[in-house]
């Protein structure tokens, strides 16, 4: 492994260490609503649904936020997903507290007819099946080992999911990636052998996700600076991959545009005010970069989201060791081209005695006009909506409450 790498996987590890809650520590939790409030509330949203996973180490549960018409999140339930999470400490040792405990995106994954939810549940090696119903509320239907070590990612194409384990390198455990097919009734079983990452000695995948004619899978390799391509099989599974060198250093999460433009974000080894983003497109399974690590003056550029249309792709930056974590906003054009608009286009300033708030994944609406963004420093999931030239305004009294403090990771929805 580089000195960058070592550099950003002590560094990140430490970010929330001194600002853990005490156990028994009251959080933000919002009550849940029910009966009349939770109809009322339901029929009263736009139809759409966002999942966030509180990533418990006991009991993992997902909490479902109704989304009313003008953005705002309203908390309904939270459901089990019979597994593990991690906590608060962090993939692949589980020794470090961390405030991106899973060091991953899209954790959580919803199927493109919003019919089943996945989960990762990376304390017991797991992934939980969800139904979800025409309210958005969630009715576990199956949950099984996925065969890796610590599943953190989740893609979905058609009746196929795609699970990306962490693996744990210095114990001789490889990163890998898994496919598995999805029947009606929501179990899962396996499409071919796992597949290793490029580096099977230092490798650690962060994100998995399918490219838009759903014929390659893609996994970012943080340590060794790669990203892989696997092309996808008829029936699914995943054929040998091209590991292709990543345009800036240590690349974590990554979005995927209508006409096909991978937009990945890089770490660049946490160092302060180092965070890029780049642009690729795919030629079969070889990246040809567009944008090479286009700065944004931020730290810890780690996930990623872009518009439906294509226009504009946002970055959270985790910040480290007492700033305010940022969401840069770039503009892309219709070739692929990135042009950074706003290095702190919103921001969030973490408590007294936290380092950071440490934003993590985000989720985008289906229609483009908001950005939903899992602040895992301060159990909450901010709503934004998006103006001319991408410009970022909180939703007033938007915010999703209700998740706790520093262990949380993991959003989706529709």
């Amino acid at each position: 492994m580089n000195t960058r790498a070592r550099i950003f996987s002590c560094t990140l590890s430490l970010l929330a260490a001194s600002a853990l809650p005490a156990c028994g520590a009251a959080d933000n939790s919002a009550p849940e609503e029910t009966g009349a409030q939770v109809s009322s509330e339901l029929s009263d949203s736009d139809g759409g649904a966002v999942y966030a996973m509180t990533n418990d180490r006991t009991n993992n549960a997902v909490v479902h936020y109704a989304r009313r018409a003008g953005g705002r999140l309203v908390r309904i339930s939270s459901t089990d997903t019979g597994g593990k999470g991690t906590g608060t400490k962090q993939v692949p040792n589980f020794t470090a507290d961390s405030v991106d405990p899973l060091e991953s995106a899209h954790a959580l994954a919803v199927d493109e007819h919003h019919h089943f939810l996945y989960a990762a549940n990376a304390g017991d090696g797991s992934v939980s099946v969800f139904e979800i119903d025409r309210h958005g509320e969630l009715e576990l239907l199956s949950r099984r080992t996925t065969g890796g070590h610590t599943p953190n990612s989740i893609a979905t194409h058609g009746n196929s999911v795609y699970v990306s384990h962490a693996g744990n390198a210095s114990a001789g455990i490889p990163s890998t990636v898994m496919a598995f097919k999805v029947d009606h009734h929501g179990g899962l079983s396996p499409l071919g052998a796992p597949r290793q990452l490029g580096v099977p000695s230092a490798s650690q995948g962060v994100d998995v996700v399918v490219s838009a004619d759903g014929r390659r899978v893609i996994v970012a390799d943080l340590p060794v600076n790669q990203i892989a391509v696997f092309p996808v099989r008829f029936d699914g599974s995943l054929g040998d991959p091209t590991f292709n060198p990543s345009a800036g250093a240590n690349p974590f999460g990554m979005a995927v545009t209508s006409n096909g433009i991978i937009i990945s974000t890089e770490a660049e080894g946490i160092v302060t005010g180092a965070s890029t983003v780049s642009s690729y497109r795919l030629e079969g399974t070889r990246l040809v970069a567009i944008s090479s690590a286009v700065p944004n003056g931020q730290t810890a550029a780690c996930w990623a989201s872009v518009t439906p249309d294509g226009r504009f792709a946002f970055s959270s930056n985790t910040a480290v060791f007492g700033g305010s974590g940022t969401i840069s906003i770039y503009a892309v054009s219709p070739n692929g081209r990135l042009t950074l608009v706003d290095g702190a286009g919103a921001q969030r300033t973490p408590p007294p005695g936290t380092l950071t708030s440490g934003p993590v994944d985000s989720f985008m609406s289906p229609d483009g006009r908001f950005l939903y963004q899992q602040w895992g420093g301060l159990g909450v999931v901010g709503a934004y909506s998006i103006g001319e030239g991408g410009a970022l305004t909180p939703v007033p009294g938007g915010d999703g409450l209700g998740l706790p403090p520093i262990s949380t990771e993991g959003l989706a929805g529709y």
